[in-house]
């Protein structure tokens, strides 16, 4: 895996952080980047950032609050408007 051969990592903060502001900027640096919104709470979330170009760009988001289902779009402006039209909406989201 990514996370065993220190090409990935999982952002967890104190949830004072939008995970969309932090997913524009984190894809200027990372070519595959996960949001995921929990469980328990919908307003808060946590973000996969995997640092291996090799694999091409990904971008996905996994809604555990709704149905726990993984949507991949291949660039982040797909991503952005998928979630925009969302409810709830991850606007909302904290990281």
């Amino acid at each position: 895996s990514c996370h065993m051969k220190g090409l990935a990592a999982d952002i967890i903060l104190s949830k004072e952080y939008p995970i969309i502001s932090l997913l524009t900027i984190a894809s200027g640096i990372f070519p595959r980047i996960g949001i995921y919104r929990s469980k328990e709470n919908y307003t808060s979330g946590s973000m996969h950032v995997d640092v291996d170009s090799s694999k091409g760009r990904l971008y996905w988001v996994c809604d555990r609050y709704k149905d726990g289902a993984y949507r991949y779009f291949k660039d982040v402006q797909s991503l952005l408007n998928y979630a925009a039209l969302q409810n709830p909406n991850w606007d909302d989201v904290m990281i």
